[in-house]
């Protein structure tokens, strides 16, 4: 269903990217990707975060929706990862760090076995953000990189408590 006309457009968030955040992975979407030229059969992944500043444990919250903010990263859907030329898939790469650890090409397999996103669901990492300038003169934040993270969140879902050591 459509918004209502004084619905925000875009969320309204404070985030200082000179920090660090911990996000967890809420949802990966899958869907037709534009560039279907090369590949006829190429997806694109949408992977969705909630951010807790990593100093203060706060979650970044909508002001217009008094949500949890969701960042989006899209990805294409391949998850190679070359060790001879260096080259990695993005998605891959955000696999890597959610998990953990450099994934084999047989745990990735068993993890598309299972269901990637079920795979990836509610895992955590460590991530770089910054503002990008958009061409109409808007701002929006961008995921740049992921780093493995090893404590969870608390069961309140708006503060990470930086104690929990699980």
């Amino acid at each position: 269903m459509p918004q209502k006309p004084t619905s925000a457009f875009a969320p309204a968030i404070s985030v200082d990217d000179s920090k660090k955040f911990v996000v967890e992975l809420v949802g990966v979407d899958e869907a037709p990707s534009q560039f279907r030229d090369k590949r006829k059969d190429a997806m694109m992944d949408t992977y969705r975060f909630n951010l807790w500043d990593m100093d203060t444990g706060e979650a970044v919250i909508d002001d217009n929706t008094g949500e949890l903010f969701e960042l989006w990263k899209i990805t294409n859907d391949l998850t190679y990862d070359n060790p001879a030329s260096g080259k990695i898939a993005p998605g891959r790469e955000l696999a890597n760090a959610l998990v953990g650890h450099r994934l084999s090409d047989d745990e990735v397999l068993e993890m598309l076995e299972r269901g990637w996103e079920k795979s990836l669901l509610g895992k955590r990492a460590i991530a770089d953000v910054e503002w990008a300038d958009l061409a109409d003169g808007t701002q929006r934040l961008r995921l740049l990189r992921l780093k493995p993270y090893v404590k969870k969140a608390s069961s309140n879902r708006r503060h990470l408590d930086p104690d929990d050591d699980d």
